[in-house]
């Protein structure tokens, strides 16, 4: 690629500026945010003061739990309901689980086993004989395994690496959970308003029929209508074709039908009828899997979930990892491929196995774009000026990125940082075959780390006027998970950047 930026003018595109992009994804934002708090008071108020409170501290008799049998699946139901509730807490906090990915995972199996003990418990207090009656039954018949079977989707789908449709799954089935604790209130509300004399009060379990319905109905359409604005809240594109090795930028609402984009089910895996493995280093290689069942659509931010079985086996040989591809999107709709760029790890399992792909059955999954990738957010941001830092084999996120930002005319820089000089796999041929105008995007190559001053040196130097913020510079860093996050939250520190302009990309961004 040269060195120096085009001239040319911005391409036109029907979305909308980078800075309505942003304020529209801020608003998202800020209202998950007091949704968020919003949920964790109400929590810690309905289990202190209901739970604790009542039950525990102040023994209130509310005629709902006459027998044994009811007693014991309410003790169940409640504190590993609590459990549940706190822990689900732990997981929706962005922070925390970005931080500590492996606490996150842990504490996501106590969560389900909770989960699934605090269902078992509400089956007990309906043998034992709930208050609402019949519509305790009915309505645990609909939801109780609607709420279980949403977090075995929800689990499918991260075993994929489909993060996306993993957190639509839990957050439907946590609004779910949640709405038994409005149930109270509304029932309060509903005695409080349709009680003509004070002195004959209906038993609770009669206000509890109707706001049991009312509360689920309301909590699910809820959930579905937040969905729906957070899908919309950034127009997603994809990369097609338009002439030879140019490509063309197009929203998926213009190739695709609106009710395919947020699936409710785990995408299947396709099978794939060939591989090939060309070395670009000791320790890289480039594989072409080809699919035998047709092409597909090519999407900035697109990952994909390859998994290798070993053909005739009678035990669970298979194993699964999640890659970006860099495929040309006239190769995906023309010879059904799929190009990966990957770092072979010494004693690694699945590194074992593209050594000699021969030996194995090969499938793929094809993972969803989540509503809120970093990499569709700039690529809608048009005219903004965007610097991509990719470290080692971290670069191939960013390639249909490139190609998606240099159709539009935009101003790119890619900065490729390495380890070792033999680890340098992409050179300015290498850019071009994969069809990057080289007179669109200025690249450079790096030896050893790289540190949040050398980045925000790199920024000021790029820009020629040393106020980055002036040109609206979006900066992307791609790699290990780690290190990425690290570089970026010190350079976003140090430019007093927003997590708009500057943010770690990847497979674990989405």
């Amino acid at each position: 690629m040269s060195e120096r930026a085009s001239d040319q003018p911005a391409a036109k595109r029907s979305s909308p500026s980078g800075s309505d992009v942003d304020q529209r994804w801020a608003r998202v934002d800020r209202f998950s945010s007091r949704i968020f708090w919003w949920t964790t008071v109400s929590i810690v108020l309905f289990v202190g003061l209901y739970l604790v409170g009542q039950h525990l501290v102040f023994h209130v008799d509310h005629g709902g739990y006459t027998n044994k049998t009811n007693q014991v699946g309410f003790v169940v139901h409640a504190v590993t309901g609590s459990l549940y509730f706190f822990l689900g807490l732990v997981q929706f906090h962005a922070p925390t689980r970005q931080a500590y990915p492996a606490f996150h995972r842990a504490a996501g199996w106590l969560y389900t086993i909770f989960s699934v003990i605090a269902a078992a418990g509400v089956v007990v207090i309906l043998v034992g004989g709930s208050m609402a009656g019949e519509s305790a039954i009915l309505a645990s018949a609909l939801y109780l395994p609607t709420w279980i079977v949403l977090q075995w989707l929800a689990i499918r789908a991260i075993q994929v690496g489909d993060v996306a449709l993993h957190r639509r799954h839990q957050l439907r089935a946590f609004a779910i959970a949640c709405s038994v604790m409005l149930m109270r209130p509304v029932a309060g509300f509903i005695i409080a308003f349709t009680v003509e004399n004070p002195d004959e009060l209906v038993h609770p379990g009669e206000a509890l029929k109707t706001a049991l319905w009312f509360v689920f109905s309301l909590t699910v359409a809820f959930t579905e209508a937040f969905l729906v604005w957070e899908d919309r809240a950034v127009e997603k594109v994809v990369v097609v074709p338009s002439s030879d090795k140019s490509v063309a930028v197009v929203p998926l609402s213009h190739v695709v039908a609106p009710g395919t984009i947020a699936s409710v089910l785990v995408p299947p895996a396709r099978g794939v009828k060939s591989v090939v493995m060309t070395e670009l280093t000791q320790r890289t290689v480039r594989a072409v899997l080809t699919l035998a069942d047709g092409p597909y659509l090519v999407a900035p931010g697109q990952h994909v979930a390859v998994t290798a079985t070993q053909p005739g086996s009678l035990i669970d040989t298979s194993l699964t990892r999640e890659y970006s591809p860099v495929t040309h999107p006239a190769r995906a709709l023309s010879h059904h491929e799929i190009e990966l760029i990957i770092r072979l790890v010494p004693g690694g399992a699945m590194s074992a196995r593209w050594r000699a792909p021969e030996q194995w059955t090969w499938s793929i999954t094809f993972v969803p774009v989540v509503p809120n990738c970093t990499m569709q957010r700039v690529i809608a941001a048009k005219n903004a000026p965007v610097m991509l830092v990719s470290l080692g084999t971290g670069a191939t996120p960013f390639v249909n990125v490139i190609r998606a930002l240099a159709a539009e005319s935009r101003r790119v820089h890619v900065v490729q940082v390495h380890r070792a000089i033999e680890d340098m796999f992409w050179t300015a041929d290498e850019w071009e075959a994969m069809g990057v105008d080289e007179q669109l995007v200025t690249s450079e190559q790096r030896i050893g780390r790289i540190s949040a001053q050398d980045l925000v040196e790199k920024v000021r130097e790029v820009d020629g006027k040393g106020k980055p913020e002036v040109a609206g510079w979006r900066v992307l860093v791609s790699g290990p998970q780690q290190a990425a996050r690290e570089l970026t939250l010190a350079t976003r520190k140090a430019l007093g950047w927003d997590e708009h302009r500057i943010a770690a990309v990847g497979v674990d961004d989405r």
